[in-house]
């Protein structure tokens, strides 16, 4: 199980008077009586169950506990829902009803399914519902289960027989009170076969109580209520601080709009804040939801402000992408760079030449990334931008009940059971996820399953790497190991293949020592080479000049001299071994970027002196080498290098903290 994760202080308290969830407060503005803090799981990060959400988990247990009708026993209509979701290597929502944690939905990715994973107080319930999935234990068990032991053979009375190994189950004394919960090791007929060792596995355990439920009848406009006092504080901090930020620095304000909750809340913020001093962007990666597409559009419109929208559709194929790179990972995010952050540096380039202040909807509650960036900041990728996070401190209930009490129409896939609502086929999605897609966009399902399974084929991987989410990453995260394990797999069946070092592209190398003083390096690349693309690509690192008739090109770099052929070999001179290593590997990333660039823009937008120029009819980046000063940004930042680097080019994600004007 995943560590526990504190990004800030957990905030839900629950009013058992009202039976109504409250955000901060330790009395309920309704009925001014004490609440009670939720005993969550970190983060925190809280929002309401919706339809969607309570049917998922009533068919789960009325599937997992054999009972038609018990789930909804367990989760009547009347009563308010909250889902926590806590650390797992998949989807994991604490269900919290009356107040108190009655079990969690848990994804199963070995067998890709939904389990309901009950506590102590779910059992309770569940058993009054007159579920299956029990075993009876004799009092003499009562006292050894009660102080940390497993049940044992000797122990079990009787057990229900539709029980298989690994089904959880409730753990009952003679009296028929609820004891403990727990995971069976055998059947049920062998449990009661067997005569000795352990038969249960206890997970959760408690001294035998009636299940504490609490009275119906609420709803979440009641929620609202018991919640306004803390929300209209909330949104005034948040206005205060836009409007100082916005008073701090003359430049023009921004709104970046996703199409997801927390821009919507934000937006929303914004229209208080700023009234009509900012703009709306959007950044469309191609590969964006099309009830997203839509809720941009709607949005605007409802709002009355379609006029600020600035929309900017990324130039990138996203096909000719998966060709060239492969699917993304969460450790080979090429998608991020070239379809979100380039069209979006872009945005400001050709609307904002002296900056812009952008505010997102970025919560701490939602990473740990985030949780440690800071509420104002520069981000390296996207040059211009000084980005501000007004809800920073805010939980998904905050933004929920923030978007009740405003009547906001939010995006319709997060009551369809998406919880994020982001790019089609992000590596960072969980797999139940990618079986959330499956519900609601068979075609866009299908298309991303097909592909990955021959990528698996023609790279020989196991098929497991496409239907267990294992294409999410190129180097194996330690849980994905041990999933693997667990399938029988070993990593070298799902790992990439491909060697992530720069000099992959150079073979053949040798290193001569003509004395103390003097080295020749000679290499060859695998590819001829476009010896004038090549030429003037090495402007970058410094002057170049080609040779048509001997087609090669070559270069001097302080003490170092560089010629390549179109064959692909090079060969390079230098008085210091270190010194031609890096040039070599510098030589490269050159090479790499090449063959692998897309045409995205990024050197252009990135280049201090205005040097790179992308050719629209060649689709890549000429140098104009009396502009270049040899400060190799454009290669810092190039997206196509980034399978080729041992750490990340730019660490984002080193974000500048910014300390506004006085």
């Amino acid at each position: 199980m995943p560590k526990k994760v504190y990004l800030g202080p957990l905030l839900l308290y629950w009013c058992f008077q009202c039976n109504l969830p409250i955000l901060e407060m330790e009395n309920c503005t309704l009925c001014g009586s004490p609440t009670i803090k939720c005993k969550i799981t970190p983060p925190g990060d809280t929002r309401p169950a919706f339809a969607h959400d309570i049917e998922l988990i009533r068919q789960t247990i009325d599937f997992q506990f054999a009972g038609e009708g018990v789930g909804q026993k367990l989760i009547p209509d009347k009563k308010l829902v909250v889902l926590n979701k806590a650390p797992a290597l998949d989807r994991r929502n604490e269900i919290i009803l009356d107040g108190v944690i009655i079990g969690a939905l848990y994804f199963d990715i070995l067998h890709q399914r939904w389990k309901f994973l009950p506590k102590v107080e779910g059992a309770r319930r569940l058993w009054l519902a007159g579920c299956n999935k029990w075993v009876k234990i004799y009092e003499g068990a009562v006292d050894p289960l009660l102080k940390g032991a497993s049940l044992l053979a000797p122990g079990v009375k009787d057990c229900d027989p539709s029980i298989q190994p690994g089904d959880d189950v409730l753990i009952i004394t003679p009296s028929d009170e609820v004891l403990a919960v727990g995971v069976a090791k055998f059947s049920g007929e062998t449990i009661l076969a067997t005569k000795r060792g352990m038969v249960v596995k206890i997970k959760h355990r408690e001294p035998p109580t009636p299940p504490t439920i609490h009275h119906d009848g609420q709803t979440w406009d009641m929620a609202v209520q018991a919640n306004v006092q803390i929300l209209n504080s909330r949104a005034e901090e948040a206005i205060q601080f836009m409007r100082s930020l916005a008073k701090s620095y003359r430049k023009p304000k921004a709104v970046a709009y996703s199409g997801g909750k927390d821009s919507l809340c934000l937006l929303l913020l914004a229209l208080e804040a700023l009234e009509d001093q900012f703009d709306v962007f959007f950044a469309d990666t191609g590969i964006e939801f099309p009830e997203t597409i839509e809720n941009v559009f709607t949005t605007m419109k409802d709002l009355g402000i379609e006029n600020r929208l600035i929309y900017k559709k990324t130039e990138a194929d996203w096909d000719v992408m998966l060709e060239k790179f492969g699917p993304p990972a969460r450790d080979f995010r090429w998608c991020c760079k070239l379809l979100k952050l380039s069209p979006t540096a872009q945005i400001i380039r050709e609307n904002y030449p002296e900056g812009v202040v952008t505010f997102l909807g970025v919560r701490r509650y939602e990473s740990q990334p985030r949780a440690q960036e800071h509420r104002v900041w520069k981000n390296p990728f996207v040059p211009g931008q000084i980005g501000a996070s007004p809800i920073k401190n805010w939980t998904a209930l905050h933004v929920w009940l923030y978007l009740l009490m405003k009547n906001a129409i939010a995006n319709p896939l997060y009551y369809k059971g998406f919880e994020r609502i982001g790019c089609i086929y992000c590596p960072a999605m969980k797999l139940s996820e990618l079986h959330d897609i499956k519900e609601t966009h068979e075609h866009l399902y299908r298309f991303w399953m097909e592909f990955l399974t021959n990528w698996a084929k023609s790279n020989g991987y196991a098929e497991e790497w496409a239907t267990h989410g294992f294409w999410r990453w190129r180097t194996l995260a330690k849980g994905q190991i041990q999933v693997a394990k667990q399938l029988g797999l070993q990593t070298n069946e799902l790992e990439s293949h491909i060697d992530i070092q720069p000099t992959r592209y150079v073979i053949k190398e040798k290193i001569r020592s003509h004395n103390d003083d003097f080295y020749t390096m000679e290499g060859r690349f695998p590819y001829p080479l476009d010896i004038q693309r090549i030429g003037n690509l090495l402007n970058i690192l410094g002057k170049s000049w080609t040779n048509e008739a001997f087609d090669q090109v070559n270069m001097q770099i302080n003490e170092s001299s560089v010629t390549i052929f179109a064959d692909g070999t090079f060969k390079v001179s230098t008085s210091h071994l270190k010194a031609g290593k890096k040039l070599i590997k510098n030589l490269a990333k050159i090479f790499a970027r090449a063959q692998k660039c897309v045409g995205c823009g990024f050197c252009e937008i990135f280049c201090p002196q205005g040097a790179t120029i992308l050719d629209v009819q060649r689709n890549y980046p000429i140098i104009d080498e009396k502009k270049c000063i040899n400060c190799t940004q454009c290669l810092d930042t190039c997206p196509s290098l980034l399978l080729f680097s041992e750490k990340p080019l730019i660490k984002k994600d080193r974000i500048e903290k910014v300390s506004p004007p006085v």
